[in-house]
Order: structure tokens, then C-alpha cells, then sequence
């Protein structure tokens, strides 16, 4: 039988409802149909926007360094490691030296995924880093002698104290072993650097789209910068579509830098569902931007300026002769429990139908709803796998809208 392709109509009727993911490869597979593919509406059950890696329908799109070892070298097993899970993921310069700050170049429709300096490692390619890795290196080796040789090998007093010779003498040998190549590969960024030496491997762009076992590949030139590549890659699954994205689950990172309250305006935060806020920056006023919020659950886990019991009051008064949805909730991170169990005294005795509990407060607002405001120890709450984003944070103040 003779393959009839399928006609310009019939094609765009049968794209609407294959996966996306599948959509990208014949995309990239067949560049006839590219253009008939972007103007067909794209359905996404699930997409999850990250730093460097872009997750569709549970297919992950991951950018890395590949360090490529010329033959004959020995490859260290933490490069190995990061080879394996897709590549190194921060920038490296042309001695090996993690890149600890990045300009980030943004077009005026941009959005910067993560906070420049998030996750950023501290310079490793200092003098005192190199002093500190030569010791490291020394004494690592003089411990593996130590328990590898049957010859005596006498520590010095200084080596008995040092706090990493201690270390060493009781981590399993091959975790010492390990310490002591990562020392070595180390040392080899301060060598090639004074030496104007190359390395002794070629770094590559890898993109890697995995889902599950199921794992594909490709390298490219070291020519760009990972944020760039990570927009370019995005800008190939999505950017050109005539019709906007229909998402069914959107997730994205938890930090977005905001620098004034106009930041709260951006649609992405006005119409996120949860919207988490963490460490504002200090020229915001966050009170008026926090009570202009629509959306279902804020989260604010830090603030440099302590919010009042009188302050907090305000919400409650707003929500009160408001139309907030049931389902809403603020919730927020404070230091101190006075605020907190002032913040319920003023409700009792200003507020009329109040049934009030131990760190607990329940105000009817109509037939169909009430409004509660609660506090408790952080580890005790919704929020306490994110307890690390709260400084010094000890307890949870919660304001929401409940169904009666």
C-alpha cells in the first residue's frame, strides 16, 4: 500500500492531539511540517520551568557541562558522576574554574528563571582556595599511606590535631581515595592557569531529554553561556506559536527577585495559584503590595521589618467586609509568638461572634463561610519542608477563608 501523507488540514487536525513531546520530535524531524506544527494550539498536561532544565509531560529537557577526557586520560569519578546525570551545572572558564557570577542578558519580554547568584558556589579559584586544597591534598594522601602501608608512619602532632586529618582517618578508604582526586583535579585548574597549560578534557553543551529509563543525547559546541542555551532551547519548544499554551499544571521555581511593587503586577504572580515570597526587597512597602494580591494562597516567609499585631489586624478587617473566595490563605513567618497572641487579643475584644481557642480564632463572616486565624510552631505546619527559606522564623501565622 502507498503512504498517502496527510493533507494540510488533516495534519493540523491530528497535531491538536498528539503529545507534545512527540510534537517536538517530528518538529525537529521533519522541517516541512515545522511551520504547520507552531500555528496549531499546543496541549501541555504538565510543565515545570527550572534553571536549567525544562520538564514537559514528565520529559525532562536538561542543559549540563560534558567534560569530554582526551584518550588516555584518567576521567575523576565526581566528573564521571556529573557526565552521568546529564553534565556540570554551572559555567566553567577556560582553566576548569566554576564561573561564580554570570551577566544575565535580558530582552524586555525576558523572565529570569531562579535568582542570579541561587545556588551559586563560592570563587574556587583564589589563593587561599589553592593554599587550602594543597593541605587538604597533603594530608589526604598522608592518611591513605597510613592506613594502606604496613610500614610505621609516624603523624606529627600538628597532623594528630588538624581537623581534617581527623576526618580522614575515619572515612572509608575509597570515600578517602575519592578526596584524594578530587584534591588532584583541583589543583589541576591552578596548574593549566600558571602554566597557560589546556586541560586535559573538552567541554560540551548536552541536552538531555529523559523520560524514565528512556534517555536521548545530543552535544554541541561549549559556544554559549548555560542561561542562554536553556532561553534558546526553550525558545525552540515554544516561542513562534500563533496561539498561546494551554497548560493544565504550570510549576515554577519558588523565587522570583522583585525589586518594586510593580513586580506584583506581572501576571505570572497576579495569577499564580500559590505564590510564595521570600526576603522582598527592603524598598518595597509589602504591606499595601500583599493586600492588593488575588491570589489563593501567599505565602510570606520573610520580611526584613517585623509586621505588627495591628498590622496583621488590618488583614483580618479587610477580609471581613471583603468577597475573598473560600480557599484563600495567607500565611506568614515570624520570629517572635507575641505578635501572634496579641494579634488574637485584639480580634476578641474588637471583633463581635468570635469563637477563640488556645493560638486559634473562628469569626463567622456569613452563612457559608468564616474566617480563622491560627498560629503554630513552623515544624508543625503545611510549609515545613520549606522551613530553610524562613531564617530565624519560629513560628506560623495563618489567615484564611473556610467553607462554615
Amino acid at each position: 500500500m502507498n503512504n498517502i501523507p496527510l493533507q494540510y488540514e488533516s495534519l493540523k487536525a491530528v497535531l491538536q492531539y498528539i503529545d507534545a513531546n512527540v510534537r517536538f520530535k517530528i518538529s525537529q524531524r521533519l522541517p516541512s511540517i515545522r511551520i504547520t506544527e507552531k500555528i496549531v494550539p499546543l496541549r501541555v498536561h504538565s510543565l515545570h520551568l527550572d534553571k536549567y532544565s525544562t520538564t514537559v509531560n514528565g520529559t525532562v529537557y536538561r542543559l549540563g557541562i560534558y567534560r569530554e577526557y582526551n584518550l588516555g586520560e584518567t576521567v575523576p569519578k565526581s566528573v564521571q558522576n556529573y557526565n552521568d546525570y546529564g553534565g556540570y551545572n554551572f559555567d566553567l572558564d577556560e582553566y576548569g574554574f566554576t564561573i561564580t557570577s554570570t551577566q544575565f542578558e535580558l530582552a524586555p519580554a525576558d523572565i529570569l528563571i531562579g535568582e542570579p547568584n541561587n545556588l551559586v558556589p563560592a570563587r574556587s579559584d583564589t589563593i587561599h582556595q589553592e593554599r587550602d586544597r594543597q593541605r587538604e591534598l597533603r594530608l589526604a594522601e598522608k592518611a591513605l599511606l597510613v592506613r594502606t602501608t604496613h610500614e610505621k608512619v609516624e603523624l606529627s602532632i600538628f597532623e594528630q590535631a588538624d581537623f581534617y586529618m581527623k576526618y580522614y582517618m575515619k572515612i572509608p578508604i575509597e570515600t578517602l581515595k575519592y578526596d584524594v582526586e578530587n584534591a588532584r583535579f583541583a589543583l589541576l585548574s591552578f596548574e593549566c592557569r600558571r602554566f597557560n597549560l589546556k586541560l586535559p578534557y573538552t567541554c560540551y553543551l548536552q541536552l538531555t531529554a529523559q523520560n524514565g529509563e528512556e534517555k536521548r543525547i545530543q552535544r554541541f559546541p561549549y559556544s554559549m553561556k548555560l542561561y542562554e542555551a536553556t532561553k534558546h532551547l526553550n525558545d525552540v519548544l515554544f516561542k513562534g506559536r500563533r496561539w498561546p499554551i494551554l497548560v493544565e499544571k504550570f510549576q515554577f521555581p519558588i523565587q522570583i527577585e522583585t525589586r518594586d511593587e510593580d513586580d506584583f503586577q506581572f501576571s505570572l504572580i497576579r495569577n499564580a495559584k500559590k505564590l510564595i515570597i521570600c526576603s522582598p526587597s527592603p524598598e518595597i512597602d509589602i504591606l499595601p503590595s500583599l493586600k492588593a494580591l488575588l491570589n489563593k494562597e501567599v505565602v510570606l516567609f520573610y520580611t526584613g521589618s517585623e509586621i505588627t499585631a495591628e498590622e496583621y489586624f488590618g488583614f483580618v478587617q479587610e477580609w471581613l467586609i471583603g468577597d475573598k473566595p473560600i480557599g484563600t490563605s495567607f500565611s506568614f513567618g515570624i520570629e517572635k509568638e507575641e505578635p501572634a497572641k496579641e494579634l488574637l487579643q485584639i480580634i476578641e475584644s474588637r471583633v463581635e461572634n468570635v469563637k477563640i481557642t488556645e493560638r486559634f480564632v473562628s469569626i463567622c463572616i456569613n452563612n457559608d463561610s468564616r474566617l480563622e486565624v491560627l498560629y503554630i510552631p513552623i515544624k508543625d505546619s503545611r510549609n515545613a519542608k520549606e522551613e530553610g527559606l524562613m531564617y530565624n522564623r519560629k513560628w506560623f501565622l495563618e489567615i484564611r477563608i473556610v467553607q462554615h
